[in-house]
């Protein structure tokens, strides 16, 4: 506004000759134009942040009555029955049969010695009709883990992981189906920052295959390694990565989940 009077007063100036006034009419006819394109692109941007946040909310409604959260330990599995016997089948499928891993399987169910001996906790992402959709299994780091007893030997001067304040994550598996949002992992994933937010834990690790530290990093967890080896002709990290209200926020963003 303050350019338009300036314009006006320019022109009421009793010096300014025919063609100077001219240059001034159609300076200050381009100024509204560009002011008009302006609020048309203003108005235009509110409206579409506005419906995309609708979309956005509609979709986080639906999705929030798709998928259900699981979270018990070992000793709980008999309460929570059908999710655990559908993970360690999912287990079974995706290890065994699909990634050809050395694990195993009786009655197509992937069961191991830190599942029966060591409590672990599980966090398990179900659909609608209660079938798995994806799962991890958490252990705490000043106990047993597959770090210390297993996965050692792959890196050369392996360090001994552990702390108070540390978990061990292992056995993430995913179920997918074509047409699954990967929602169902983002929302594994909150849940994971959630629990050991509560718990006072603020590093977790694990040694992950290259297309799972793929996962983790494009989740948002930035996951830093410790050290990289070869297994079977695969390469295979350790590595850890921070927990924190901003790393949950970054994931949230990432899945496009409010939390």
């Amino acid at each position: 506004m303050k350019i338009i009077f300036t314009l006006k007063i320019l022109y009421r100036n009793k010096t300014l000759t025919a063609k100077q006034k001219y240059i001034l009419i159609y300076l200050k006819l381009l100024f509204e134009i560009y002011c008009y394109i302006l609020r048309v692109t203003q108005i235009y941007h509110y409206h579409y942040i506005y419906q995309n946040k609708r979309m956005f909310d509609f979709r986080l409604t639906q999705s929030s009555e798709m998928k259900m959260i699981k979270v018990f330990t070992y000793s709980e599995r008999m309460k929570n029955y059908n999710s655990y016997e559908n993970m360690v089948k999912a287990r079974a499928h995706v290890f065994h049969e699909r990634l050809n891993w050395e694990v195993e399987v009786i009655n197509g169910r992937e069961e191991d010695e830190y599942d029966r001996l060591y409590n672990p906790l599980y966090i398990i992402s179900e659909r609608s009709d209660g079938s798995h959709a994806a799962s991890i299994r958490l252990l705490p780091t000043t106990g047993p883990t597959m770090l210390r007893n297993i996965f050692y030997r792959f890196f050369p001067d392996c360090p001994d992981i552990y702390g108070a304040n540390i978990w061990e994550v292992t056995r993430y598996c995913a179920t997918l189906n074509k047409g699954d949002s990967m929602e169902h992992t983002g929302e594994l994933f909150i849940k994971l920052a959630d629990l050991c937010l509560d718990a006072g834990i603020d590093i977790v690790t694990g040694v992950f295959f290259k297309p799972m530290f793929r996962i983790l990093t494009r989740s948002g967890w930035d996951p830093v390694p410790v050290s990289i080896s070869e297994h079977a002709g695969k390469s295979i990290i350790l590595g850890t990565f921070e927990i924190s209200e901003a790393r949950k926020q970054e994931v949230a963003y990432k899945y496009q989940i409010a939390c």
